[in-house]
């Protein structure tokens, strides 16, 4: 077919169920997306084909074989950690910090629990299980707050959804979504646990420090560290 070519189709809008908008939305934020980019420009709806008018066999072939590799891209963000994917990614991420970094990460992450959908928590490091897997350092998680992002329609509030931002010593940032704004609450009560002296809670104040001193806030984060009940809950 050509760009003056037309298809009819005829079928459903369907919402994309939970486990595959999860992989739609990981492939995007691993492009770079924003929240507020995403939910701008990625409809969680499909169309479930039915039939095709004005296309040849051939299109309609391509078509059938467009939704197959789909659902394998699919299938293939599954398996990624039992065939080697998240090592490979590990190697790429800690290829500059030898292979002890490595080795010491892979032994973590051997003793991990769930923390929420997409995360994984060891005793030093959290996982990220996404499109692109991803570690992080829980003794580099400087400042978390729940993030609340609005959605309107033409100025008509359609729904709010919430996630937990967390902000790094490195002035790097990453969400991790909640269903609700109670379960982003627990979900940062959970990280407060996990990282003693973390700065937890948003306010303009600590924004402009994070901004421009995140120096300052490591000290602070570091005093807090070695306050005697932090002490305590580090030796249990």
């Amino acid at each position: 077919g050509t760009l003056k070519d037309s298809y009819e189709f005829s079928g459903q809008i369907v919402k994309m169920n939970k486990e595959i908008y999860s992989y739609y939305k990981d492939f995007f934020m691993d492009e770079g997306y924003s929240e507020e980019e995403f939910e701008k420009y990625c409809s969680p709806y499909y169309i479930k084909v039915g039939s095709m008018k004005n296309g040849s066999f051939t299109t309609i072939i391509l078509f059938n074989a467009l939704a197959a590799v789909l659902v394998l891209i699919g299938i293939v963000l599954i398996i990624r950690v039992l065939t080697g994917g998240f090592q490979k990614s590990l190697l790429k991420q800690l290829k500059n910090k030898g292979e002890f970094a490595l080795s010491h990460v892979e032994s973590d992450y051997a003793r991990t629990t769930d923390f929420c959908k997409g995360y994984k928590v060891g005793r030093e490091y959290m996982f990220g299980l996404g499109a692109t897997s991803k570690v992080y350092p829980l003794s580099e998680f400087l400042w978390a707050y729940v993030h609340k992002t609005t959605h309107k329609t033409y100025f008509i509030t359609t729904g709010k959804t919430f996630a937990v931002n967390v902000c790094m010593d490195d002035g790097k940032s990453f969400m991790i979504n909640a269903k609700n704004e109670a379960h982003a609450t627990g979900l940062l009560e959970k990280l407060s646990n996990l990282c003693p002296g973390l700065i937890v809670g948003y306010s303009d104040e600590a924004a402009n420090i994070y901004r421009k001193d995140r120096n300052q806030m490591i000290r602070y984060r570091e005093e807090r560290k070695n306050q005697p009940e932090n002490t305590a809950n580090n030796n249990e």
